[in-house]
């Protein structure tokens, strides 16, 4: 199975945690043995800026189609257009989604029903709910 990781980065103000974060999730993704992919290390390299907002589309679309389910993170009330869109595409592409939500954040999907919500504490917690999951 191939997990599209969506997040809020742009608005986020402490980006070295939100990286630090990513990383985590995606190693527990693949203690289970699943592909995954997040945009801003695989393709930005970490280094988003403005310009690079057309260009990553193509991107998004393209790994969104190659994958089987899309795991939003949200750990902030931050708005996020491009993870907006994201959840667009997933609807879409009718794309089972995974919501891991902190506890405490008021986040909605704009009418996408989440296969699955996640609400944890911090980090350990949701990793350790990562880790019992049946993807």
């Amino acid at each position: 199975m191939r997990v599209y990781i969506a997040y809020k980065y742009r608005s986020v103000e402490n980006k070295e945690e939100l990286k630090k974060d990513l990383e985590l999730i995606s190693g527990a993704i693949a203690s289970l043995e699943h592909d995954h992919f997040i945009l801003g290390r695989d393709i930005q390299k970490w280094h988003a800026s403005s310009s690079s907002v057309l260009k990553t589309i193509p991107y998004i679309l393209i790994n969104i189609l190659k994958s089987d389910l899309i795991f939003v993170y949200i750990n902030s009330e931050v708005k996020s257009m491009g993870l907006l869109f994201e959840m667009c595409c997933a609807k879409v592409f009718r794309k089972p989604v995974i919501l891991a939500r902190r506890v405490g954040i008021n986040f909605e999907l704009q009418g996408l029903k989440p296969k699955e919500i996640i609400e944890f504490n911090n980090t350990q917690d949701l990793l350790d709910k990562i880790k019992t999951l049946s993807l």
